[in-house]
């Protein structure tokens, strides 16, 4: 059962790989405009070297390999992302078919991808620890914000291209709208969900206290929210989106601090 779980790993990885890279090439694009593409995407580091270096730090104070950390990072970009989209696709077209189309058009982000995208990018980085054997919820909490990590890049870069493939002066103010929400995004969602399940399994779904079943359903909620036609301000300041970030900060923090303080599963 080991090895056909590997090798369906190997596979998805290969698969999401080359869709992953072959969906940065547009044919019919210059070479300038490429390269002018490929700077957009670049600004990605802003945040994607950070919050790493967050990562390293974590995984020296908690004993987490970092590499565990870099490989649940790649699984994010190539595995959960593409699955992502493709049942995202899926979804939107049955949606479509039931849906008024001012309904369609209002909710259709906010009917989809918080649950499928969620469980996904969960799934991948509870995949990641169960081959590695690891079952700490110290690892759970960074093997969760690196697959949510690398979902994450994957999804700015693809609007980015997107956005710069359709018009490139739409590259920077593209770029720009995806780094204001990275803060408190996939990364931190992903890292939640993936403490609250694995709490979950090592209590065989018969915890002592409520905070798993939190963990793994507000972020969900959070994400549901974000993508709703609550979160529209037609000023710069938005509070419904600094709210929700807030809550994701804190929920972060949360975990953070029960992880350090209170793992019951490292001793």
């Amino acid at each position: 059962m080991k090895q056909l779980s590997l090798f369906i790993f190997l596979l998805l990885l290969s698969w999401g790989m080359e869709i992953q890279l072959l969906s940065y090439y547009f044919e019919d694009l210059t070479a300038e405009r490429h390269l002018h593409l490929f700077l957009g995407m670049s600004g990605t580091l802003l945040y994607l070297i950070p919050i790493l270096i967050i990562l390293f730090y974590l995984s020296r104070k908690l004993s987490v390999s970092f590499p565990f950390i870099l490989l649940a990072l790649f699984v994010g970009w190539s595995i959960a992302a593409p699955l992502s989209m493709e049942v995202n696709t899926w979804v939107d077209g049955q949606l479509q078919q039931i849906l008024s189309a001012d309904i369609y058009q209002a909710w259709i982000d906010t009917f989809s991808a918080p649950f499928a995208e969620e469980f996904l990018k969960a799934s991948t980085g509870v995949w990641v620890l169960f081959l590695l054997k690891e079952k700490r919820l110290s690892a759970a909490m960074l093997v969760g914000a690196a697959s949510g990590l690398g979902f994450q890049l994957a999804e700015d870069v693809y609007y980015i291209a997107g956005e710069s493939y359709l018009d490139v002066n739409n590259t920077y103010p593209e770029l720009i709208n995806r780094l204001s929400g990275a803060l408190a995004s996939h990364w931190l969602y992903t890292s939640i969900v993936v403490v609250g399940i694995m709490w979950l399994i090592q209590t065989h779904f018969k915890p002592k206290s409520i905070l798993p079943y939190i963990y793994v359903l507000a972020p969900v909620a959070l994400h549901f929210f974000w993508n709703s036609p609550f979160n529209v301000s037609q000023s710069i300041f938005s509070p419904v989106s600094a709210t929700l970030s807030a809550i994701t900060l804190y929920l972060g923090c949360h975990v953070y601090q029960h992880v350090i303080l209170a793992d019951p599963f490292d001793k």
